[in-house]
């Protein structure tokens, strides 16, 4: 799917690392929703030198190990970790993202931020091409947390793309995972570290998207009525996003050409009149 990896699978992971704390600010200066965050002054000038744009990556991993060896239970702990997935998620070579998530997972070992690294290492994955890998790494992961609704948008969509380029090695994987992203973000089971509204701006962006996967799906395995049906449910659902007329008009087309065909095979006569209002009408759609 072209037009939706040109999203990025790393604008998907700025979303979801958005949804927790997308910087480090120091105690003083945290949001109403952080004000109950009580830190040190050692803990803010570990998160101020943290931040220093200049600072390479391997200098904030050391700063962060700083904050880990002499603060082990500060409040602070989770937003470096959010911090510094984010700027791994900004570097370009994927083969260097999974060495750094790699550094992350060595360095942040508590249950919770391994789960955390989990959607930036399969983001790596898929960028490197690494499919088995990230293949391999989902179901262990969903094990201890099946309703990770971020990871299964990231090998939804990914693993769609990868059945229309001719791989479909993972494309049952790929339905099971798509159509429990989208029971999930239906029921509303919102993450328990994301807030309301940036809950609804990841469903209003990511559900549209997953029905559209889930309509390709239907698509590559021969069932056009089941793939209009989701085309549909993700134009409803945002109606200036040109993606679902797109997907809608390559369908319709494709039928038209059958029909086409259909006609020029029947008989002059009544038969063949009726199957050129079909023609005509498949062309109007």
């Amino acid at each position: 799917m072209k037009f939706l990896t040109q999203w990025g699978w790393r604008g998907l992971l700025a979303l979801v690392l958005a949804m927790g704390a997308a910087g480090i600010a120091p105690a003083q200066q945290t949001d109403k929703k952080d004000d109950k965050i009580k830190v040190s002054s050692g803990e803010n000038d570990l998160a101020k030198k943290l931040q220093d744009e200049k600072l390479p990556l391997d200098k904030k991993f050391e700063i962060a190990q700083k904050l880990l060896e002499k603060y082990p239970k500060s409040q602070l702990r989770p937003r470096f970790a959010e911090y510094l997935l984010g700027v791994i998620s900004d570097l370009k070579d994927p083969e260097q993202r999974i060495s750094q998530v790699e550094t992350f997972l060595g360095v942040f070992t508590d249950a919770g931020e391994q789960e955390m690294a989990v959607p930036a290492l399969v983001d790596a994955y898929q960028a490197a091409k690494r499919w088995d890998d990230a293949f391999g790494l989902a179901p262990r992961a969903l094990e201890k947390k099946p309703d990770n609704v971020v990871l299964l948008t990231q090998l939804a969509i990914g693993g769609t793309d990868l059945a229309r380029s001719g791989k479909k090695d993972y494309f049952d994987q790929t339905k099971q995972y798509t159509n429990k992203g989208i029971e999930l973000m239906l029921a509303d089971k919102k993450p328990g570290n994301v807030s309301a509204s940036e809950w609804a701006d990841f469903k209003k962006q990511w559900l549209p998207q997953l029905y559209y996967s889930q309509g390709l799906q239907a698509a590559l395995g021969g069932n056009p009525k089941d793939a209009r049906a989701s085309y549909q449910k993700g134009i409803a659902l945002n109606p200036t996003d040109p993606y679902g007329y797109f997907l809608s008009g390559i369908l319709a087309n494709e039928e038209y050409q059958e029909l086409v065909k259909q006609y020029k095979v029947t008989p002059a006569g009544p038969a063949q009149d009726a199957k050129l209002k079909e023609v005509h009408s498949k062309m109007d759609e």
